[in-house]
């Protein structure tokens, strides 16, 4: 028993150091498999829009179902799109066919590496999410039969479920129900479980926020919702400045405390962004349900409450989980209002891209002092956030089609420049 013991493990090695010399030789290779496409038309935001809103917890009931369905098409427009803005240098699309699907991404290399691209294909079969499986798996040139992957799988499995990351996926796996592919479309169906979602939220909030960051966004909190209670209701507003002045007070004297300014400047602009979207700071940490509402002051920028909530929020995205991801939610939000909404408006674009490079100034450790003490006295919002006349809005798809054609082509990459130019010339973003 000891000798086959052995015999094992020494065919296991020559696998191993096999396959790790077949990595370095054929694995990296100097083109990519996949292409990135940043491209996104209205067409498409509308679909991800329309997709977000059908599975949106806030509007389903316990234990209703939703059927969704993609083609592949509609599938990869999105995952591209995607990859591409929210992930470190990766592209990836879907191939379907019945009964089983193939995923193909590329991973930029840092130069460093001889050759560029990894490489990777994936190929799953199956009907449902408990009987899809791993059929194939090849990095660059190098194939890996499924008997040398499995047995892996199978051991690492329990190893990662110790992983918070790992559980929230599986937690995530649970809510579907049941997934089917066919020619060229994959059919989803999806159950709400409003328990599942609030452990899934519970998780989320213990990956991203220890302790005494959840205690920093409480006391942030409590603090804007006294200065929100002390002003006098108005059907005109109040200047969002007048509450970002009022937080940065707290946030520098707690830097003065505590010495993490770049911490506090995220707190104080994650619940200004809770605030103006209505959002419990309770539900979103996860700790528990949602605390009765309070009346909310309407908070104004450019005399408009719609451009103060870009602002905020995309600030608040940004100090979160970065600009990448706020960047893409504002697009997002614009292209979808083309289709039948209020309009593509480059004043909201403006909106979110002012609120994101401020979070990007309070999130940069040699700024993040200087950003305190300048919005601490700020009492015009001419300072963060440039004027929005002559902008296009009002867009409806037929219009932004006939004048910017999609994201990206250089009528619209003009405007963008404009606004970058007029928000690069506001004194705080020249400090």
């Amino acid at each position: 028993m000891l000798r086959l013991l052995k015999y094992l493990l020494a065919v296991f090695l020559l696998i191993f150091v096999f396959y790790s010399m077949a990595l370095l030789i054929w694995g990296i290779e100097s083109q990519p498999l996949v292409v990135h496409n940043k491209d996104l038309t209205t067409e498409e935001a509308g679909k991800i829009k329309r997709l977000m809103t059908s599975i949106d917890p806030r509007k389903m009931k316990k234990d209703e179902v939703k059927h969704i369905q993609l083609t592949e098409a509609e599938l990869n427009s999105i995952l591209n799109y995607t990859t591409s803005r929210l992930f470190w240098d990766v592209a990836a699309q879907v191939d379907i066919h019945p009964g089983r699907f193939d995923i193909d991404a590329s991973l930029k290399l840092p130069d460093e590496l001889t050759g560029n691209y990894l490489n990777v294909q994936l190929n799953f079969a199956g009907r449902g999410v408990q009987n899809m499986d791993v059929v194939g798996l090849r990095l660059g040139s190098v194939p890996f039969p499924a008997f040398a992957f499995k047995p892996f799988l199978s051991l690492v499995h329990p190893i990662l479920m110790r992983n918070a990351n790992y559980r929230l996926l599986t937690d995530v796996v649970q809510s579907v129900n049941d997934i089917e592919f066919s020619d060229d479309q994959m059919r989803v169906v999806y159950q709400h479980d409003p328990e599942n979602l609030l452990r899934t939220r519970r998780q989320v909030s213990g990956m991203l926020l220890t302790k005494s960051e959840i205690e920093r966004l409480r006391a942030y909190d409590a603090y804007l919702m006294e200065y929100s209670n002390s002003q006098r209701m108005t059907n005109s507003g109040i200047p969002v400045y007048k509450f970002m002045q009022n937080i940065f007070t707290l946030a520098k004297q707690r830097t003065q405390k505590y010495g993490k300014a770049l911490e506090e400047n995220r707190a104080a602009l994650i619940i200004l962004a809770a605030y103006s979207n209505g959002s419990s700071l309770e539900k979103w940490v996860g700790t528990g349900p949602e605390k009765p509402k309070v009346p909310r002051h309407k908070l104004m920028l450019c005399k408009r409450a719609d451009l103060a909530k870009h602002f905020l929020i995309s600030a608040g995205i940004t100090a979160a989980a970065g600009s990448d991801l706020a960047n893409f939610a504002g697009v997002l939000k614009e292209m979808n209002d083309s289709r039948g909404g209020s309009g593509f408006s480059f004043p909201d674009l403006t909106a979110d891209r002012a609120g994101v490079l401020l979070a990007e100034f309070a999130m940069n450790p040699r700024k993040a002092g200087r950003l305190q003490d300048y919005m601490n006295s700020c009492e015009e919002e001419r300072d963060f956030m440039p004027e929005i006349d002559h902008l296009p809005e009002g867009l409806q798809e037929v219009d932004f089609n006939r004048i910017y054609h999609k994201e990206n082509s250089y009528e619209y990459n003009r405007v963008i420049k404009e606004i970058d130019r007029r928000i690069q010339e506001c004194s705080i973003y020249q400090k």
